[in-house]
């Protein structure tokens, strides 16, 4: 009976042990799996991360140039005669363009091609692309990087047609715009941890970059020769690389130079014809791979309890990641989508949200949208300063924004211009009463602390869908009416379908 009952406990005692082992494989199995996906995980939220960084870059800059495009098409308003371009109050007036932050320089281009620069230089540009572009298409333009203008530094060219009061073509006007507008603005804010922010031409030539804490990019020249001998991931690495920015094509590769792993992210700038380049040392990246490998030995000792804390912390941290990645990736987007200035939505988003508005929610009912110009807002700037003239456009953005409901969208839309569309109004009476309510709100305000000032505004209105049925022919008929508004005086406000300028 004795020896039967020890048989018996041996059995039990080997039988456990045997679950405790079969229990320890399973949960280091899984574990392990667990581990995997956590490690895939970790990089892939990384690299999505990067990617989003890059193309929300890309949407700043060119939100950057199409702000200072808006201040040419304000200049060439104050360019009517270029035929004559030896002109003393046209050089005084692009010699005010180019006291902006970041413009090397400004021109004014007659029909023939000659033009004379804010120094009073006469310039021969009768073989310059851009300007053969703006002549012949009558539209805005912008070139690629042009060396040689800054020194050794790249500049952009932007300009816009010059039209006369009958709407005869006369002209263009030019800025240079200093390439290191991207570093100083864009790309430092676009800089995670250690991390290099570039901007190349369609050659591989860096045109402006931020290093951050990465000393390995600061003299490179030409990113291609750059890379060349690096070692990549893929065995044809180098060659898609290539062939990906000469396509325009957004894509992601690693590579190895000088024994450092790096994570590459690429993407187009179309309007310049250049790319931007986001480059990520992937040792970060190693380094929370290898700090998830080690609390996973920790959770292989507490076996089963072990494996169902991990479970819960798995579930927990895939849930804070996703979070943090969306959070992040939400805040770029909005960051994006305002102006600096006067925190409202600049001209992009104010377009879009419009246009989404008109094309889903609001195409059964009845909208206004008002174009709001500053009267004699280049005075301002011209006689107190543009300092103060800033502080004038942010009055007006901060009290724009309180005066009207959250529901509304209103945005700038050019230096001095903005957009005012205010939804669901029932009727004709109420869209009278918002104007004339525009049109207090100027003229009641004082913007400045020691010097104010009157300021008031010329306000063109057009109501959907009498008006227009799509946000274009919209804001072309506010636009005409604005413009009426303006030539008759100043001051008030008209509404499209009405000949008659309303003052208060």
């Amino acid at each position: 009976m004795k020896k039967s009952r020890e048989k018996k406990n041996n059995y039990m005692v080997i039988r456990n042990v045997a679950t405790c082992a079969v229990l320890m494989l399973v949960v280091q199995s899984v574990c392990m799996v667990y581990s995997g996906e956590m490690q895939r995980f970790i990089q892939a939220e990384n690299r999505q991360q990067i990617e989003a960084t890059a193309k929300t870059g890309v949407k700043s800059f060119e939100q950057r140039l199409s702000e200072y495009m808006n201040m040419v098409e304000a200049m060439c308003y104050c360019l009517p005669d270029c035929e004559q371009v030896l002109n003393v109050d046209n050089i005084k007036t692009i010699n005010m363009m180019s006291r902006i932050q970041y413009v090397h320089s400004s021109y004014v281009v007659n029909t023939s091609g000659m033009a004379i620069s804010n120094r009073g230089i006469t310039v021969d540009m009768r073989d310059n692309s851009l300007v053969k572009t703006i002549l012949k298409s009558g539209r805005e333009a912008c070139s690629e990087p042009v060396y040689g203008v800054d020194g050794d530094k790249a500049v952009f060219f932007v300009g816009q047609p010059i039209y006369d009061q009958n709407k005869m073509l006369t002209g263009v006007g030019m800025i240079a715009i200093k390439a290191s507008v991207f570093s100083d603005n864009i790309a430092e804010s676009m800089a995670i941890g250690k991390s290099v922010c570039i901007m190349l031409d369609s050659e591989g030539r860096v045109v402006d970059s931020y290093n951050g804490r990465i000393s390995q990019f600061k003299k490179v020249k030409n990113f291609f020769n750059f890379l060349k001998d690096a070692e990549y991931e893929e065995k044809e690495g180098y060659t898609r690389l290539v062939n990906d920015i000469t396509i325009k094509r957004t894509n992601q590769c690693e590579f190895r130079k000088d024994g450092i792993d790096y994570y590459l992210s690429y993407t187009p700038i179309r309007t310049v014809n250049g790319y931007l380049v986001v480059i990520y040392e992937a040792k970060k990246i190693y380094e929370m791979v290898n700090g998830v490998k080690k609390y996973t030995g920790y959770i292989l000792v507490g076996i089963l309890f072990c494996f169902v804390i991990f479970s819960i912390i798995m579930v927990a941290m895939n849930s804070f990641l996703d979070k943090g990645v969306q959070h992040k990736r939400k805040e770029l987007e909005e960051r994006a989508e305002i102006d600096g200035l006067t925190t409202l939505y600049n001209k992009l988003a104010t377009e879009k949200y419009i246009r989404h508005y008109l094309e889903n929610e609001g195409k059964n009912s009845r909208s206004v949208l008002f174009i709001v110009d500053i009267d004699d807002f280049k005075t301002i700037n011209d006689t107190k300063g543009h300092a103060f003239g800033d502080i004038v456009i942010s009055s007006i953005g901060r009290g724009l924004g309180s005066e009207f409901r959250a529901t509304d969208i209103i945005g700038r839309i050019g230096g001095d211009e903005f957009l005012v569309f205010l939804k669901n109004i029932p009727n004709h009476e109420i869209e009278v009463k918002e104007a004339e309510r525009l049109v207090k709100f100027f003229r009641e305000l004082r913007p400045g602390e020691y010097v104010k000032t009157q300021v008031t505004a010329s306000i063109g209105g057009a109501v959907y869908p009498d008006d227009a049925e799509d946000f274009e022919t919209l804001y072309k008929a506010a636009d005409e009416a604005a413009y009426r508004t303006k030539k008759s005086g100043k001051d008030g406000y008209s509404f499209y379908s009405e000949q008659e300028i309303n003052r208060i």
